[in-house]
């Protein structure tokens, strides 16, 4: 769909973009304090009047929309079933994320994108592999009343991965210059995610629980401010705060956390040539920060703007936007 607007949002920082046929459109602000807590909205009302704004000094055009679920009101699995119609897929999804929903499979949307079709020696289908995600039912109606709000209609609610896995495949169709693999990693305020993209499709993922609001309650505890305040403290080092051991330790186990997930990738796939990594989201504060840890692995560091032909007016602000800019690229 043309001109639908990508959002994405946490406690700490709103961020739209669309495609509007002359470019690429950009836009973020940070959060007011306390409007969103845990990944979900405080007040309908507040949230849809600052949004209404947002649009308006961004200069965003049309109602529909495309929001990026936030990890934790999301679930998304690579299953391999037996070949079957999308009637019976629909029946059998929720038996597939029963170790997350239980029982309450009857309160959750279930959604499904077929990655891969193995067939018989007779051309018959035989098995397939699917990206799958599930999503409460009241959350995914909240958010649609809260855009509409805002004037704003929801089109489309992806999950995280499926926006990151967007992302590489729009660069792959715009001929960005990109390795067989690639690694994506995004920082967020609870957690972080890292994608391994191979062939220009999501190969692997990992859900690391460490993020921003980790550093933001150690400056915090240091200075003896808020955690809002803290976030303006990290997004602008101030007095070199983030080389404080306290802050390094949690670099540390980031960096950790991506080494062996990205090991395990390669022992996985030996011939892998796997060696470089793009930080999205807010890393600001963190990309010179584990270099040790990227140079024990034999890893470089890529800019996002490799990952769009036509390069970014702004690359920190295309790396901020990241995921709101994959829930718009799968119709660009």
């Amino acid at each position: 769909m043309k001109n639908l607007i990508g959002i994405q949002f946490d406690s700490n920082e709103i961020c739209l973009s669309q495609f509007d046929g002359k470019g690429l459109r950009m836009y973020s602000e940070r959060m007011p304090e306390n409007l969103v807590k845990n990944d979900q909205i405080v007040s309908q009302e507040t949230f849809s009047s600052f949004l209404k704004d947002i649009k308006r000094r961004g200069h965003f055009t049309g109602r529909a929309c495309a929001l990026v679920l936030p990890l934790s009101t999301a679930y998304f699995r690579i299953i391999s079933m037996p070949a079957m119609s999308d009637q019976q897929l629909r029946l059998n999804l929720p038996y597939e994320f029963k170790d997350y929903v239980g029982s309450d499979s009857f309160r959750y949307n279930f959604d499904y994108a077929v990655r891969n079709i193995e067939f018989d020696e007779n051309g018959d289908p035989v098995t397939m592999e699917l990206m799958a995600a599930a999503a409460q039912k009241e959350i995914l109606d909240n958010y649609a009343a809260v855009l509409k709000k805002s004037g704003l209609k929801l089109k489309e609610a992806i999950p995280t991965e499926m926006a990151l896995l967007n992302i590489a495949r729009r660069a792959v169709k715009n001929g960005a210059k990109l390795d067989k693999e690639e690694c994506i990693c995004n920082i967020g305020m609870n957690s972080t995610i890292l994608g391994i993209i191979k062939d220009g499709e999501l190969s692997a993922f990992k859900v690391i629980d460490i993020g921003c609001e980790q550093i933001d309650s150690i400056i915090a505890e240091i200075y003896g401010i808020d955690p809002f305040l803290a976030a303006s403290y990290r997004a602008s080092n101030y007095e070199n705060v983030l080389d404080n051991d306290r802050c390094r330790s949690v670099y540390g186990r980031l960096g950790l956390e991506i080494t062996k997930t990205i090991n395990f990738f390669r022992y996985e796939n030996p011939d892998s040539e796997l060696d470089k990594l793009t930080w999205t989201g807010s890393s600001k504060w963190i990309e010179n920060k584990i270099d040790q840890s990227l140079d024990y692995i034999g890893f470089k560091q890529r800019s996002i703007e490799d990952w769009m032909p036509g390069k970014p007016e702004d690359d920190e602000l295309a790396a901020r936007c990241v995921l709101a800019i994959g829930a718009v690229s799968a119709d660009e």
